[in-house]
């Protein structure tokens, strides 16, 4: 049975289920908010070794899938729309090490309006791989480059157990409220956490593909700061996760020059 591989949170994991996920009211329209998506604003050594230094996101499904059609939400933030792609590799792997190349793909740039809905991406045609790879060839002619969103058809091998989802981020039961200002940052900025539990919190923030680059624990059932000196940072997005017990919430940061 073929399930759906739908991004809720951008971070280079995705998020598995046997049932579709929405990010927003309506499935296939996108916020025009600069955080709802990917950016890469710095060049980096991509994973396959063809591609250079790129902008590029990798995905890890785990164990490997077979992947069918895909559709595409551009960036739809209108004061960053020539941030959105023009066209774009794919390419896939079992290992992560050794990569095949799909093709090339080229998109519109996004309305910037409540209402975009984004457009049909190519279809896979069932190729069966762990990783996928993401390189952007052009963009519409700013300087950093990203997507809002991806949604891929796949179906799990026999041998793929099934995956841990992130529902359980963003609670609105749970005690944490969190806010990061200033966001966007350039040099610095502070992350505020309140919760009502006294239980210990930790917090850590990751790049797209998950590397920690900063990390704490606080105590609980307090209003706690964080200054978060992210100087050194690449510019990009990068998310907060907090946990408290069984409670999670996440932000995102977003770096700029």
């Amino acid at each position: 049975m073929k399930t759906i591989v739908y991004t809720l949170e951008l971070i280079a994991i995705f998020a598995l289920s046997s049932v579709r996920g929405y990010g927003q009211c309506y499935p296939d329209r996108h916020s025009t908010t600069w955080f709802d998506g990917w950016i890469s604003c710095d060049r980096s050594a991509s994973p396959n070794s063809i591609r250079g230094e790129s902008h590029w996101i990798l995905y890890d499904f785990g164990a490997p899938h077979m992947l069918f059609n895909t559709h595409f939400w551009n960036l739809n933030d209108p004061a960053h729309l020539d941030w959105g792609l023009a066209e774009i590799a794919i390419d896939y792997s079992d290992t992560g090490a050794e990569w095949k190349t799909f093709g090339n793909t080229t998109l519109a740039k996004a309305t910037g309006k409540s209402i975009y809905e984004g457009q049909a991406g190519p279809d896979l045609q069932g190729i069966v791989a762990r990783y996928l790879l993401i390189t952007v060839i052009a963009n519409q002619g700013g300087s950093c480059a990203g997507f809002s969103e991806i949604r891929i058809e796949a179906e799990a091998s026999a041998s793929t157990s099934q995956l841990t989802t992130l529902a359980n981020w963003n609670d609105p039961s749970s005690p944490l409220q969190a806010q990061v200002f200033p966001n966007p940052f350039t040099t610095a900025s502070t992350l505020t956490i309140q919760s009502a539990d006294d239980r210990p919190i930790h917090y850590q923030i990751v790049d797209v593909l998950g590397r920690a680059v900063d990390q704490g624990q606080l105590a609980g059932g307090a209003e706690q700061t964080v200054n978060l000196g992210g100087s050194n940072w690449k510019t990009g997005l990068y998310q907060i996760l907090i946990s408290q017990g069984d409670y999670r919430t996440r932000l995102p940061l977003l770096k700029i020059e």
